[in-house]
């Protein structure tokens, strides 16, 4: 019988003291076997690294990093130190479902050309509230799934699985990039091989504070468009003109909806891009209008004035 390939599982960690101990546990209740976890302290200020160090075991490796580099560095270390043919990523904050690594290494090993595999997450909002995914979206597959990727994010860290040949070939994740680093990671491994699914709830996210804070928003508009933009450059022989139109577009009509909010000026600015583009015009003009601040601000009074009138009905 021939053995199963090792997994390595990669766990970037910082101030996860609250978190990590459920992420380890949900990747060594895995049903498939060999698995080794190598766990990257990023410079916590909490107990993470105590918390590691006491769970070290033959199928945990501890690194300590010697200065706060972010989650793309630390990730990049893991990959360098793994001895595992495959490769699966788990956010420090997220957990698995058992049968996640045999289902996509099933996947991965019965097609040599397919380059990762990702499957479907929940988050559990602030509020306790379990929703899933990007639910709306169409799960980038196959041979051409970087078109896709390119044109809207979908997968997140915690769902891929990958070789651990073609992750170093392409130099892994980029590690200059303070968001956005997974969405250019995917596409560049997309573009080695194809991309396999499984239709399947594997992962449970958690929604940290913050975590879709206007900042964070600010960000990716700031980077992850230039990225999709460097990409859409550097495929220009295999991305017809308005297949790259359209990908811009839908880009600023996402990261525009996603901003305008919270910050009309920014968000606005890129939705009037989307429409000069061609993307979306009428539904991107009806989106200026019925989520501009005065129209917010309307709609919160009118609920007012509907709550205080039943008040008085009562």
């Amino acid at each position: 019988m021939t053995a199963n390939p090792l997994v390595t599982i990669v766990i970037p960690c910082f101030n996860a003291a609250h978190t990590v101990a459920t992420a380890l546990a949900s990747a060594r209740a895995q049903t498939y076997r060999p698995i080794e976890i190598v766990a990257i302290d990023d410079c916590s200020g909490d107990d993470t690294l105590k918390i590691l160090e006491a769970d070290r075991g033959s199928d945990l490796v501890v690194i300590a990093g010697e200065r706060n580099r972010g989650a793309a560095a630390a990730r990049n270390r893991a990959i360098m130190a793994a001895s595992g043919e495959y490769l699966a990523f788990l956010d420090a904050d997220d957990s698995w479902a058992p049968e996640k690594l045999a289902r996509q290494i099933a996947l991965l090993d019965a097609d040599p050309a397919m380059a990762m595999v990702g499957c479907r997450a929940d988050v559990v909002r602030l509020d306790g509230q379990r929703e899933p995914v990007n639910a709306d979206r169409v799960p980038p597959q196959g041979p051409e799934a970087w078109r896709d990727l390119l044109h809207h994010a979908y997968y997140v860290t915690s769902e891929i699985v990958t070789r651990t040949e073609i992750a170093r070939l392409i130099g892994g994740f980029a590690d200059g990039m303070s968001t956005g680093e997974d969405q250019d990671f995917f596409i560049r491994l997309a573009l080695e091989g194809g991309v396999g699914f499984v239709d399947a709830s594997m992962v449970t996210m958690h929604q940290q504070p913050g975590s879709l804070s206007i900042r964070q928003r600010a960000r990716e508009a700031a980077i992850v468009l230039p990225m999709i933009e460097g990409h859409c450059r550097d495929l220009s022989g295999r991305l017809a003109p308005g297949e790259r139109r359209r990908i811009i577009g839908a880009r600023y009509t996402t990261l525009g909806r996603g901003l305008y909010p919270a910050e009309p000026g920014a968000g606005a600015r890129l939705l009037v891009r989307a429409i000069l583009n061609g993307t979306e015009p009428l539904a991107n003009l009806r989106y200026l209008l019925v989520a501009s601040p005065w129209a917010r601000r309307l709609k919160a009074r009118l609920a007012h004035a509907a709550g205080a009138d039943t008040l008085a009905r009562t």
